[in-house]
């Protein structure tokens, strides 16, 4: 398979070096595109390996050895894990980042408001 070449991993950080210092590739990589892939890059770490998996054990192996069949592969692929990473981002990773928000919020609001009663009541300096 081609991530398999060894050329592979030195081109994509060649171009990660290149990205991080040219004007022109980050402006024709920053995008809404990218921007989305950036906010679920942790869902599609975790769920690609799993669809990657399945899609082994369920494919059909007479689709495998054409060119359309592989192309068809890698669009289920990309859009089964994009999909449930996106839903478990907006599903279960935004609640939770909502909900510690607002917990440490609270805290802070507690510690912040009962530090400033003591203070006023008698008998604390």
């Amino acid at each position: 398979m081609f991530y398999n070449w060894p050329l592979f991993p030195a081109l994509v950080t060649g171009l990660l070096f290149a990205l991080h210092h040219s004007r022109c590739l980050g402006c024709l990589l920053d995008n809404r595109a990218f921007a989305w892939t950036a906010k679920l890059s942790y869902g599609i770490y975790l769920w690609h390996m799993v669809v990657l998996e399945l899609l082994v054990r369920h494919w059909p192996t007479s689709l495998a050895d054409s060119l359309s069949g592989r192309v068809a592969y890698v669009s289920v692929a990309v859009a089964i894990t994009y999909s449930l990473a996106a839903a478990s981002f907006y599903c279960v990773g935004q609640p939770v980042m909502l909900w510690l928000k607002r917990r440490g919020e609270a805290k802070r609001a507690i510690s912040t408001h009962g530090s400033d009663r003591r203070s006023s009541e008698p008998g604390f300096a």
